[in-house]
């Protein structure tokens, strides 16, 4: 028995389910796509497939594959569907198989760098290094599905976002998830200019073997589970590749093959693309990165300090944070700035010495020079829907008393008022009040009480908003 007579099975089946009603199409298509070894002694023949998430849903068809397996082979066999591969065989084994791998091409049996690396993945990039909070937690949740499920839902799934906002590092992250779940599956990520670079080399090839390189680019883009491609915005007003990537792209989704990309743009906004490629983008889940919210910045800026063992003052990560928002790329870079200072100094990393590091960084704005006690008392009273002259009043109600704290919390960590400055602002007696009030939102901060994180993560992205 030979691989082509499995082939005849499965097409068998194809033919026979094109003519029904129902059923899953992803489960289908696991069933045509799988391999098989018949063991003759037991009249049995196992059935492997990839996705252990279908093959529970298999059972249905099995009536169905005994059929086809009866015309094929006239005669009946046991069957029974597995995930995972076919068990390797010795020369000397007798037992015939329909296909088989050795040990060594085995994904399976590789090392998960190994396999990481041949899928072009940066093992850095895990789900596990990847710090959420509200700016991509969609995003996140997202890749956490496709992860569990490559191929069933959410597909393409388009992840677009402004530059540094965690976007390679979550399509890398998802890839590795799928190595690790599902090693038998192809994998590969690339960039849409290496992409682009493949095929003008192969189809611009004036040589005899553009043909030959034709197949080569064709056979790797298409005979593969999951294609990643990073900043695929790069295809617009390239009609060549479009058409190209246009055929592979169509392909795989027949497949059931995940397909995952990036932009810098909504595919809507892509200028050049004809809306036949479009609408492919659209047909699964657009989602989008947005900006780092402040909780996505501190955390991050305070796990790289716990991995350097490089100690900061929570004031000190408040004040970088504050004033280096646009992307992480820029925060990292202001990160890697203070610690080489911090290293070289052996200074504490206090407000002080970290306004010392960053003064010359590019873009980095002193809070002290861009902030008015009157801008953070608007906002305060604008976030918690209270009058500016209700913080002046002895209202004692909770409605009032919180918001007038948060707003003293605000005033001390991010002016140069001291607390009996505040106290004149908010027209309190005494300065006690205003330590008191500080210490308060220091403390709810702390334990996380009265969802504290969160408004003053808010009141901090619109007061150092740029």
């Amino acid at each position: 028995m030979n691989n082509n007579e499995w082939k005849s099975v499965t097409q068998l089946f194809k033919t026979k389910i094109s003519g029904e009603l129902g059923g899953s199409p992803l489960v289908q298509n696991e069933i045509i796509n799988s391999t098989a070894e018949i063991l003759t002694e037991d009249n049995l023949i196992n059935i492997y497939v990839k996705n252990p998430v279908l093959v529970g849903k298999m059972v249905e068809y099995k009536p169905l594959v005994e059929e086809c397996i009866r015309e094929v082979f006239q005669q009946s066999f046991d069957i029974k569907f597995n995930v995972g591969k076919i068990q390797s065989k010795t020369e000397t084994d007798d037992l015939p198989m329909f296909n088989s791998y050795s040990s060594e091409q085995s994904p399976s049996n590789q090392s998960l760098d190994s396999q990481i690396k041949k899928a072009n993945l940066r093992k850095e990039f895990t789900m596990e290094s990847f710090i959420r909070s509200g700016s991509n937690d969609l995003a996140y949740a997202a890749a956490r599905s496709i992860s569990d499920t490559p191929g069933t839902q959410f597909n393409p799934l388009f992840v677009y976002g402004n530059s540094g906002l965690g976007k390679t590092h979550l399509i890398n992250a998802i890839g590795i998830e799928i190595i690790k779940k599902f090693p038998n599956y192809k994998i590969l990520y690339t960039t849409f200019e290496t992409f682009f670079n493949d095929f003008l080399e192969t189809f611009n090839s004036p040589t005899k073997r553009a043909t030959i390189n034709k197949q080569d680019f064709r056979t790797k883009y298409r005979s593969i589970d999951v294609l990643i491609i990073d900043d695929i915005q790069g295809i617009s007003g390239r009609e060549g590749t479009e058409n190209e990537f246009f055929n592979i792209f169509n392909e795989l989704y027949r497949e059931n093959k995940q397909i995952i990309l990036t932009s810098d743009v909504h595919p809507n906004e892509f200028k050049q693309l004809p809306d036949r490629i479009k609408s492919r983008f659209n047909q699964g889940l657009v989602i989008d990165i947005r900006n780092p919210d402040y909780e996505l910045r501190f955390n991050l800026i305070k796990r790289k300090a716990v991995e350097d063992r490089l100690i900061l003052e929570n004031d000190a990560i408040d004040f970088i944070v504050s004033n280096v928002n646009r992307n992480m790329r820029e925060l990292e870079g202001a990160y890697a700035r203070v610690k080489i200072s911090l290293q070289t100094s052996k200074e504490v990393g206090n407000r002080e010495n970290i306004l010392k590091a960053l003064r010359d960084l590019s873009g980095f704005i002193k809070v002290e020079e861009n902030l008015s006690p009157a801008k953070i008392m608007d906002l305060v009273c604008a976030h918690f829907k209270i009058k500016k002259e209700e913080l002046k009043k002895q209202d004692r109600s909770k409605r009032v008393a919180y918001p007038r704290q948060v707003c003293m919390y605000l005033l001390r960590k991010h002016t140069d008022l001291n607390y009996t400055d505040i106290a004149h602002l908010l027209g309190r007696k005494d300065h006690t009040t205003i330590i008191h009030g500080v210490e308060k939102i220091e403390q709810d901060l702390s334990d996380g009480v009265n969802d504290i994180n969160s408004h003053i993560s808010t009141l901090k992205d619109s007061i150092f908003k740029r």
